[in-house]
């Protein structure tokens, strides 16, 4: 269990200075252990890092989707945006 814990640990580590450093790059883990391995992606799950045990091909889609989610979001975030400030720049709102 010490080095399923001591994994668990380091990833909810490296997650929290991602986010103290405003990077958004997706995660996911997967964790091949046994009851531990188990335990561990348990613990990195309820700290909102998608993990999954006895796996490999389950993170890899996870990943993939998060991928297209976010080439799809882009566009839409940059056209919020430039509505947000037309709607500033003629006085109106939508």
């Amino acid at each position: 269990m010490a080095r399923a814990r001591q994994t668990a640990g380091t990833v909810q580590r490296g997650n929290e200075e991602r986010c103290r450093k405003s990077i958004e790059n997706p995660m996911v883990t997967s964790l091949a252990d046994d009851i531990e391995g188990e335990k561990a992606a348990d613990y990195l799950y309820e700290n909102v890092i998608p993990a999954y045990a006895f796996s490999t091909e389950l993170p890899v889609k996870v990943l993939g989707a998060k991928y297209k989610w976010a080439r799809g979001a882009s566009p839409l975030q940059t056209r919020m945006k430039t509505s947000r400030q037309l709607s500033r720049a003629t006085g109106t709102s939508n």
